[in-house]
């Protein structure tokens, strides 16, 4: 249960479109894990794929008519496209508990993998200063989800002029 948990339930509402970063930015490059032990490999992909990402997201927004959009991502922060969203929720949890669900969606890392990924992204803490909206996230599923439903509330009364992107 995470950030992804969060936008699932969140995609549930009939006028919210989730964008998952990951999963566009995967279909723009075929990197191997090896490329984030290289920063000069990992800058050139990064400087190549997010520009195309954010190019997709912001296409998708203007050709759909959904009122609210989630643009989920790890690294919003870090590749400065807080400077862009004007909402960001982050979904914290323990350190702990994050390796653990690393682990469980991507059983073929190593610890190693896990700390090279994570070392390119900005401490929790200062994320969640920057955040409109923290959601801890070490409780259930259905913890999650009444959270959610919290979320969506606040979301859904501040749309300006119908629209708002997260």
């Amino acid at each position: 249960m995470g950030k992804t948990d969060l936008c699932n339930i969140l995609g549930e509402k009939d006028n919210v479109r989730v964008l998952d970063c990951d999963k566009i930015a995967k279909n723009l490059v075929i990197a191997d894990k090896s490329i984030f032990k290289d920063p000069v490999k990992l800058k050139a992909v990064e400087d190549y794929v997010h520009p195309k990402v954010w190019e997709y997201i912001t296409g998708q927004i203007e050709a759909d008519d959904k009122e609210i959009y989630i643009i989920e991502s790890a690294i919003i922060f870090e590749i400065g496209w807080d400077k862009r969203i004007p909402n960001i929720i982050v979904v914290r949890c323990s350190p702990e508990e994050q390796l653990k669900r690393i682990r469980r969606q991507h059983a073929s890392w190593t610890r190693e993998d896990i700390e090279h990924r994570l070392k390119y992204q900005l401490p929790i803490e200062l994320k969640e200063r920057m955040a409109k909206i923290v959601i801890d996230n070490e409780g259930t599923k259905e913890g999650l989800r009444e959270k959610a439903e919290k979320v969506y509330s606040i979301i859904s009364q501040r749309l300006p002029e119908g629209r708002i992107v997260l």
